[in-house]
Parts: C-alpha cells; structure tokens; sequence
C-alpha cells in the first residue's frame, strides 16, 4: 500500500471519528483497503467516494443538529432540513434550514464549492466594487468578512437582506425576507453557531 493510500485512511479515521458514528466510513475504508491491495483501482475509488458520502451526511446531521429550532419567534420543521452530499453534483456539502411566521422567513445555508465564491471573495478583497451600490457593503461575522446587502423594492422599502460569509471553500449563506431591521436580522444570525459550525467542516 502507498504511503499516500496510508496518509488518506489515517485521516479519515483520526480526522472524522471524533465528529461522527464512523461505523460506515470505516466499512468503506477497508473495502478501499482491501481493493486497493488487489489493484482494483475503480473499486477503490468507489469506496473512497462511499466513504466521503457518508461523511458529508454524517457532518450534515451534526450541524442541523447545532441549528435552534426557533429564531425570533419563527420556527422550523425537521421535515423540511435539507442535507445533500458532495456526490450530487460539482458542489460539496450543502445544509439548509429555514425558519417562518407568517410572511416572515429567514433561510441559513451552507454550501462547500459554492461557485459565488469567487465572486464574493473578489467584491470584499477590493472596496470599490461594494462602493457602486449602496445597499452592499462589508462586515465582520464571528471574526470573518461577510457581505451584507440590503434588498429593498420599486418604491425604496426593505424587503429583507441577504448575508454571506465565505470561509475557506464554503459559503455560509443567511436570507431573510420581512420587515425587521438591520440590527435585529443580525441578531438573529447571532443565534446561529457559526464558529462552532465552521469547526465541523473546515
């Protein structure tokens, strides 16, 4: 066995044990194992991916689980969380749980590979890009740059606002429609762990 194929089980299972019921993963590692040793490398990588797949599920439960079941009157239901693993598409992990009250709703996502990355990296490394529109601008989120941006309608109102907080390769995404204010929107990101959700994944 390569000492790259030793480095990679040894990280999922000092890496993610701690996290997660590794039962599964550990099933997966060693078919890895096992298939890599008799040079089926297809079976391999397909056991490898088994194996990300669990933990991305996994991980996704443990932070639904950090998530409050109400913020600021408005509730959730465990029925409608989303978890959906990296295998599904070009993304990595992504979360979702959305709070409401009648017409008030507040949506938290978190997404690893987003493709707004880029762009949202870009707009809070250089200032001037924010100063063309008057309803973006910088903040500070637990510590990280985030964008923030107000969405108003026709006649200058505030439909809600929008928050983005771009970690390493995920994007931790907050949208709020109704018509609470700016600082108690931030107060109800404030009830959302981010630090110790970001601990989870990064």
């Amino acid at each position: 066995m390569s000492k790259i194929f030793k480095l990679i089980t040894i990280l999922f299972l000092l890496g993610y044990v701690t996290l997660v019921n590794a039962q599964d993963v550990e099933k997966y590692i060693s078919q890895a194992n096992s298939a890599y040793a008799s040079g089926q490398l297809d079976v391999t990588r397909n056991a490898i991916q088994d194996a990300l797949r669990e933990l991305d599920i996994k991980i996704g439960n443990e932070i639904i689980a950090m998530l409050p079941a109400t913020i600021n009157g408005m509730g959730s239901s465990a029925n409608q969380d989303n978890i959906t693993d990296a295998s599904s598409g070009m993304v990595g992990l992504m979360v979702n749980r959305e709070w409401t009250l009648e017409t008030e709703s507040l949506d938290f996502s978190i997404m690893g590979n987003s493709p707004l990355l880029t762009g949202i990296n870009a707009m809070l490394a250089m200032p001037m890009m924010l100063g063309a529109n008057a309803n973006q601008k910088k903040i500070t989120v637990e510590g990280y740059k985030a964008l923030f941006e107000k969405r108003i309608d026709q006649n200058n109102q505030v439909q809600g606002y929008n928050l983005m907080v771009p970690v390493n390769n995920s994007l931790i995404q907050f949208e709020y429609s109704g018509t609470a204010s700016e600082n108690d929107f931030m107060n109800m990101v404030g009830q959302v762990p981010i630090r110790n959700i970001l601990g989870l994944i990064q």
